[in-house]
């Protein structure tokens, strides 16, 4: 019988963010790691515990991962402004869409095209030729 209720139930938790959440903690994440700190930021850090309202665990998670995505962009838009890879492959890097990418390119002056004015100015010569 239980077996039989819990067919109904199952499907329905699977789809709540806080059973996912709580099975990513419970399930996926295996490995720890310990830093130390120095006083100044342990302060900080209790700061944002407060308000979020979170543990200390959760709360270094949730910075480490906006720490990885901020650095992540910043090597992306260094590695597009270099023409290293393409703006498909930066957008996938970041986890974002291309208007996501074409926007954060225009807020860093990124030129993407790779064509400078003096390609323009022969284009033009050539043009009017």
């Amino acid at each position: 019988m239980v077996g039989e209720s819990s067919r109904f139930i199952l499907p329905v938790l699977i789809k709540s963010e806080s059973f996912i959440y709580v099975y990513n903690i419970l399930f996926c994440m295996t490995n720890t790691i310990s830093v130390r700190l120095n006083k100044d930021i342990l302060g900080e850090l209790s700061k944002i515990e407060e308000n979020w309202q979170i543990d200390r665990s959760e709360s270094v998670r949730r910075l480490l991962l906006n720490a990885i995505k901020s650095w992540k962009i910043q090597k992306t838009l260094e590695d597009l402004r270099e023409h290293k890879i393409s703006i498909g492959k930066a957008a996938e890097n970041c986890g974002i869409s291309l208007w996501e990418i074409f926007d954060l390119m225009d807020k860093h002056k990124i030129d993407w095209t790779g064509y400078s004015e003096e390609d323009l100015e022969k284009d033009l010569e050539i043009l009017g030729e």
